[in-house]
């Protein structure tokens, strides 16, 4: 049964995922789910499509309504302690998003990364599109989200403006913040240092910008910030030589993996692409015509990412794994 709204069949499918690895691994059915595991998912998911709050839903273990039966909601508690640890592996796109969900701070999410123990998630915070200022260090324990700390992303730009001696970067800034014109779609936490990828505004010749500040940590904790304009890259559809807007990015070894969209009058196009940080090679992987690409993740299989895709609010979104060399 599908729900109607993006939030519920995420909450849908996340659940279905985590009867499957409790069954796979409990019950070993030869295909799909033993009797008892699918009689489950099915009440799950039926209460998940009926649940009153739809987009407003809290995940389950916060929830102060209890729409399972007694004996349904033991048994959907024991699936969750078992499989709640393990999807960061298997699932890491849903289990991240799980937990944002999970905090009430959180909305509008832009991106995610994850470096050692600790998640990072930019998007705006309590509702409110002018929040879209933030980003979150967050932290599993068992089935908790701990927020760990917080910083105003336009605070922290204007403080690098300050620290730093770059005046291309100096400029940089302070264009953005007068202008109004910052739209900030990605970042990355890699080697202990922070990257942030700007959909807008562009470099003078329309390259994309990326600025690099060093020491996350003392990013978070409200420390002298140093970095700079790290790399300025050219995003041009591989067709048309059309300009083409970052939409998210991660690193993978020493690569670094970018996801960009140029938005036509009929359809989107959408294009992910390799950029040797050693070389500064950019090297086109695919282009996705007519979708929307907003969403980048590694999966636990070898060389495999999970490219994800919005519906703009007409569909729902899609979620399609894709292998790399």
């Amino acid at each position: 049964m599908k729900s109607n709204t993006k939030r519920l069949n995420r909450e849908s499918k996340t659940v279905s995922v985590m009867i499957q690895m409790y069954c796979d691994f409990h019950h070993h059915p030869e295909s799909g789910l033993c009797d008892a595991c699918q009689e489950l998912s099915d009440y799950a998911d039926k209460r998940v499509s009926k649940c009153p709050y739809g987009e407003d839903k809290p995940a389950c273990v916060s929830c102060p309504t209890h729409c399972y039966v007694k004996q349904k909601r033991q048994a959907i508690q024991e699936v969750m302690r078992f499989s709640g640890p393990r999807m960061a592996w298997r699932h890491p796109w849903l289990a991240i998003m799980h937990l944002v969900d999970s905090s009430k701070k959180v909305d509008d999410l832009e991106s995610i990364s994850q470096e050692n123990n600790s998640i990072y998630v930019m998007a705006s915070l309590d509702g409110t599109k002018k929040g879209r200022r933030h980003l979150l260090q967050l932290q599993i324990d068992k089935d908790k989200t701990l927020l760990l700390g917080q910083v105003n992303i336009y605070k922290l730009l204007k403080k690098l403006a300050r620290n730093v001696d770059d005046i291309e970067t100096q400029k940089f800034i302070h264009k953005a913040l007068s202008e109004k014109s910052i739209d900030l779609e990605a970042h990355s936490v890699h080697s202990n240092d922070l990257y942030l990828g700007f959909k807008s505004p562009h470099g003078d010749l329309g390259e994309t910008i990326i600025l690099k500040l060093d020491n996350i940590q003392q990013v978070m904790n409200g420390e002298t910030v140093k970095g700079g304009i790290w790399k300025k890259i050219t995003l041009l559809d591989p067709q048309t030589g059309a300009p083409s807007s970052l939409s998210d990015m991660m690193f993978m070894d020493e690569q670094l993996l970018l996801l960009s969209v140029n938005k036509n009058i009929s359809m989107d196009d959408s294009h992910l692409w390799s950029y040797l940080t050693s070389t500064s090679k950019l090297t086109p992987i695919k282009s996705f015509h007519g979708l929307s690409a907003e969403g980048v993740t590694a999966t636990n299989a070898k060389n495999e990412l999970m490219v994800v895709f919005d519906g703009n609010g007409k569909t729902q979104s899609r979620f399609l794994p894709i292998s790399i060399n």
